[in-house]
């Protein structure tokens, strides 16, 4: 019992100490949609529809998935430190702790008989094609259902069923991909049950399997799934047949790792399908032959890849498909003579897991920002327009606007079909000056996705940067229309109408958003003011003190409950600018608003002067350099 324990423990400790440099971490990639932006995890209201509504996994709807568990554990992390990405990557972490661990109790109750399992798990918690799923939050659907998986196969092979019901359950609550079970039970029990036993034993399994289906059906995401054109049924198999070889090649050398590998499809039977479609039949033809732990090693690691594998999906291969599958090739490992008096194996064995470790870590040291994954990505596939369209819009928020154009442009050659880089192209043309390519980017954006509710945002938020607040509201109320679950759009077409003087209009939408989960201190800062217009003093207060008790330390949200004190004594817009000028000297938005109001009463000197506080602020903006030149060319007009 007590080397139980220690082998339990050690596990935990490799595993642990293997990630330990993936903190603080950052979001990526699919984070953007399902977590940074998605309103519906910052409270636990409507915890219920959570297990029957796809929508709420992301803040746009085209990209809806049933996933509640996941949703549900973004909420906790949420609701623990906001959108610190050190909690997410700290749970991950932990998932992937705990499956190191149930894979070692799985491994020793499957294959018994003195196999040594330790070694295989270990492989399995260092391994960096295993570290997608500690690093890129988005990836945690994969090592929970994962956990439940193995956790219920290994209540199987314990004969605890009731225990084993539950763990499917909450796998399948957990991705889709947990269905895998139903194969994996065949490849546990070979030679272990007569067929008609095993049979009747997967029986409560198969129909949970059909209810799963039958909700998913139900609730629209399997037909959505299913409808999605992204290769011909063909290109499919052929491209898998590929892949099925890649993903061995990177568990043994595990080297050329990246968010973005370079494997293109195949049109057509070519030599690099048949290379590899050999390589498959060899492998099946071995395991068909014999009943050693390689043969049931194999097999595990086909039957956990079979759904990824028949089901399109976007991204040809990706290292987080892998996982579940990777306790079938750790298992080729459980055959190793590790016992006393094997030395030279031991020690080698000692060797290779400091190597997994050493390239663990180096992964690990890759996901750290935005800037430094796709960078790598496109120095191991430079020809993806995908990879290169990330690593554009990690250019632009280094700040780095020449280099970005210059990425973008080079994604659009590849693929000027993808909608995701002209919404990129369209925020370097904004930040450059031009306006309206940024617009034309956003339009071809939207023509392409015009499913895409963050597309019409991008577009919308240019209209109201640009004072066209008529455009901006007939763009944002059809997009409302299309994405009833969208927060988003109600808040921000609640800001056009509240910049185009329909405050009534601005609070309804307003509200709207935060019954739909969008509790952003923004809007909450936005309502405050809507309401401060109408002279709704209280209801202002209550949205400003909601604002506070999710950033206490806001400066916006202490200036605007000033501003509220100030009109409601009773001074003009223009006197409260005066004085909240003095109180916060260096904000640059009420040096900007202050001279909004002294141009409008004719005091253009004043404005200018104000202006040049905005510079002196802010050196690099641009409005303000247009608004000085507009306010001389006005102060300088001869009056009549």
């Amino acid at each position: 019992m007590k080397a139980q324990y220690t082998s339990v423990l050690s596990i935990l400790l490799l595993a642990l100490l293997g990630h330990v440099n993936s903190f603080p971490g950052a979001f990526h990639y699919d984070d953007a949609h399902s977590i940074v932006e998605n309103a519906s995890i910052r409270s636990f209201a409507r915890i219920a529809e959570l297990f029957f509504d796809p929508a709420l996994f992301s803040s746009e709807k085209d990209m809806a998935m049933y996933r509640p568990l996941v949703v549900l554990s973004y909420r906790v992390n949420y609701a623990l430190g906001g959108l610190e990405a050190a909690g997410y990557i700290a749970v991950n972490l932990l998932l992937h702790a705990c499956t190191a661990v149930v894979v070692l109790l799985l491994l020793q109750r499957w294959l018994a008989n003195g196999i040594n399992a330790w070694a295989p798990a270990a492989v399995f918690a260092l391994h960096p094609v295993n570290g997608q799923v500690v690093n890129y939050v988005s990836s945690r659907s994969e090592s929970m259902a994962a956990l439940a998986v193995c956790a219920a196969l290994y209540f199987v092979l314990g004969n605890r069923d009731r225990a084993a019901w539950c763990s499917y359950a909450l796998g399948l609550l957990a991705k889709s991909q947990a269905i895998v079970l139903m194969p994996l039970l065949l490849v546990v029990q070979w030679g272990r049950r007569q067929w008609p036993t095993l049979v009747r034993s997967a029986l409560p399994f198969a129909a949970m399997s059909s209810g799963y289906l039958a909700l998913i059906y139900a609730n629209d995401f399997l037909p959505h799934s299913l409808a999605q054109d992204v290769r011909a049924p063909f290109v499919q198999a052929y491209a898998q047949i590929k892949g099925l070889v890649y993903y061995v090649y990177l568990f043994a050398w595990p080297v050329p790792l990246s968010i973005e590998h370079p494997l293109e499809e195949s049109q057509r039977v070519d030599g690099a399908v048949l290379c590899a479609g050999a390589a498959l039949s060899s492998a099946v033809y071995l395991v068909l032959r014999t009943r050693h732990w390689l043969g049931r090693g194999v097999l595990f690691w086909l039957a956990a890849m079979s759904l990824t594998s028949v089901v399109p999906l976007n991204v040809v291969v990706n290292e987080h498909r892998l996982y579940l599958g990777s306790v079938g090739l750790c298992a080729l490992l459980a055959g190793l003579p590790m016992g006393p008096g094997r030395r030279m194996v031991r020690r080698l064995g000692v060797v290779y897991l400091l190597f997994l470790a050493a390239l663990g870590w180096q992964r690990n040291a890759v996901w750290q920002d935005e800037y430094s994954l796709w960078s790598d990505a496109v120095d191991k596939a430079p020809n993806s327009f995908r990879a290169l369209s990330n690593l554009g819009l990690a250019q632009l928020e280094r700040g780095d606007l020449e280099a970005a154009r210059q990425t973008l442009e080079r994604a659009l050659d590849l693929n000027p079909e993808y909608g995701r880089t002209w919404s990129n192209m369209g925020l370097v043309y904004e930040e450059l000056g031009a306006y309206d390519r940024a617009e034309s980017a956003y339009r071809k954006a939207v023509a392409l996705r015009p499913d895409w509710t963050g597309f019409r945002l991008q577009l919308g938020r240019l209209y109201l940067g640009l004072g066209r607040y008529g455009e901006a509201i007939a763009l944002l109320a059809d997009a409302a229309v299309g994405d009833v679950h969208s927060g988003a759009v109600h808040a921000l077409l609640g800001l056009a109408h509240q910049r185009a003087g329909r405050i009534q209009l601005a609070v309804e939408q307003y509200d709207k958003a935060i019954t739909l989960g969008n509790l952003s201190i923004e809007l909450f800062n936005n309502l405050g003011l809507a309401r401060q217009d109408i002279g709704d003093w209280d209801g202002a207060r209550r949205a400003f003190s909601q604002a506070l008790e999710r950033a206490p330390e806001d400066g916006p949200t202490h200036i605007n409950l000033r501003m509220l004190a100030l009109r409601r004594s009773g001074r003009s817009l223009l006197e409260c600018y005066e004085q909240l000028v003095v109180e916060f000297p260096r904000q640059a938005d009420l040096w900007r608003a202050l001279a909004s109001e002294l141009a409008g009463v004719g005091r253009l000197g004043e404005a200018i002067d104000a202006c040049q506080k905005v510079l002196e602020i802010h050196p690099q903006d641009r409005r303000a350099r247009d608004n000085i030149m507009r306010l001389r060319a006005l102060d300088s007009t001869p009056s009549d």
